[in-house]
């Protein structure tokens, strides 16, 4: 009995302050983008988007590859790409997917004290 617990122990997620799935004060620019910046890059809201990811479509476009007209979009592309080839550079190193949408953010306290500012749900993605 005692073994099955220090197996379940080990498994149980950390639920410390530095986890960042629990506490996510700032977007990192090489890590995180916020998704409200795909507003109407490919003409529909960034709600729209959402709705889509969340019925489980398979493909969605998120904006241009290039646009010689939208300074805009060619940003958010060039942050897409980095992105992208950070997936596959985890993917390949640690065999896992580590790309996610997370929605809704919550922001609050615990009875505690506890700081908490993360996503409720994840939603796996890839980039491509």
């Amino acid at each position: 009995m005692l073994n099955l617990l220090k197996v379940y122990q080990r498994k149980l997620t950390n639920l410390t302050a530095a986890n960042r799935s629990l506490v996510l004060l700032k977007l990192t620019a090489e890590n995180d983008l916020d998704f409200q910046s795909l507003d109407f890059t490919d003409g529909k809201p960034a709600y729209q988007l959402l709705q889509e990811i969340v019925k489980g479509k398979k493909e969605i476009k998120l904006c241009d590859y290039l646009d010689s007209r939208d300074k805009h979009v060619n940003e958010l592309s060039k942050k897409l790409s980095k992105l992208h080839k950070k997936d596959a550079l985890i993917t390949e190193e640690r065999g896992s997917k580590d790309l996610y949408l997370g929605y809704p953010v919550l922001r609050g306290k615990l009875n505690d004290g506890t700081i908490v500012r993360c996503p409720l749900l994840f939603f796996p993605l890839d980039i491509s």
